[in-house]
């Protein structure tokens, strides 16, 4: 996602570089700042869910399966042996925890793939009003939707500052 952001970013330099002097490359110019801000935002979210990636992956979530079945046939052995309930008790909680975890690091990979394709989607905009002359009116909505990519990307990370392991 890093390398995508950034060669996207760099597409939407060479737009404004290629764009004729003018209003229209002014505002391009600005925009390409939110583009710069998102790209930093890019690698600020990939950084943290592979920090996720990486808790559930300690986690050992196989492991720690396979000690809960044994504590689990242990216990239909001998029931009368109360400390195996608290076992697996604390057994089920770890695989809670891995499941959440790993649900937030997918929600994230997900949302940031969406996220990484709406800002290709800005940059071909950017490069489309680039070739054209003049008229700012049509960047109203191209900085509409750098603006929604860079706050969004903002948001997933925050949310996942949030879910620190």
């Amino acid at each position: 996602f890093v390398r995508e952001a950034v060669a996207a970013r760099d597409r939407f330099d060479r737009a404004v570089a290629d764009a004729d002097p003018g209003p229209l490359r002014d505002r391009l110019a600005e925009m390409a700042a939110q583009v710069s801000v998102g790209a930093t935002e890019v690698w600020r979210v990939a950084k943290r869910g592979n920090a996720l990636e990486a808790a559930v992956a300690e986690l050992d979530v196989d492991d720690t399966r396979s000690q809960l079945r044994r504590c689990q046939e242990e216990s239909e052995r001998s029931p009368e042996r109360s400390e195996l309930v608290a076992t697996e008790k604390a057994l089920r909680s770890q695989l809670e925890s891995a499941e959440r975890l790993g649900a937030v690091a997918a929600g994230a990979r997900d949302r940031l793939a969406r996220i990484d394709a709406q800002l290709d989607e800005a940059v071909a905009r950017a490069l489309e009003l680039s070739l054209q002359t003049g008229d700012t009116g049509d960047l109203g909505p191209l900085g509409s939707a750098v603006d929604n990519v860079v706050g969004e990307l903002e948001s997933l990370r925050q949310a996942l500052e949030e879910s620190r392991p």
